[in-house]
């Protein structure tokens, strides 16, 4: 009897023991979190696209090559130990790092995004893939569909976690005379 009690106390150890590591080496999810924060221009004070008080930086730039191609250059530095879910991750989160258009009626982004470190590549393994914990700068082309003046929002959107908080940044693409320029955007 008393070996019986013993070998069922082993295996109840080994059975919470085993539990206990699983629950520790789960991989953290994104709960998504309808809590949605929306900055307006009178609140970026950081870089001129960073939001006061948030964990993170945001930077906006246009990039024009020599061979006269545009790119949307988003940069994000994180504070705080906070992170966002990858656009490359193959999971499906909810709020992964996105930058879109409102109207495209003269201009589009590309969907193919690029981001400086490379997070696609194995040499980062899986985690970078997933989630984005280090200074990330993204590229998209921007394709002019005609040499036409426009000014059109956009919008930088992504869930920061750990606070997990659904952020909107808003941005303004303008086309004058030739010249592309981004501006903060908001309200």
């Amino acid at each position: 009897m008393k070996q019986q009690v013993e070998t069922l106390s082993m295996k109840l150890f080994v059975f919470l023991f085993l539990v206990n590591i699983n629950v520790a080496c789960a991989q953290p999810t994104i709960d998504y979190n309808p809590l949605k924060q929306q900055f307006t221009s009178d609140m970026l004070v950081l870089y001129p696209f960073g939001p006061k008080g948030a964990p993170y930086l945001i930077n906006i730039e246009i990039e024009k090559t020599v061979a006269g191609v545009y790119y949307l250059v988003s940069t994000i530095d994180f504070m705080d130990s906070s992170f966002v879910a990858s656009p490359f991750s193959k999971k499906d989160f909810k709020g992964k790092f996105l930058a879109n258009l409102v109207e495209r009626k003269y201009v589009s982004l590309s969907e193919e995004v690029s981001s400086i470190p490379n997070l696609q590549s194995s040499i980062y393994g899986t985690e970078a893939a997933d989630w984005i914990r280090k200074k990330t700068t993204f590229k998209q082309r921007i394709i002019l569909d005609k040499d036409v003046d426009f000014e059109t929002e956009g919008q930088l959107s992504f869930t920061i976690e750990p606070r997990c908080t659904f952020e909107i940044i808003p941005f303004i693409l303008s086309y004058k005379k030739g010249i592309l320029k981004v501006m903060p955007g908001g309200c």
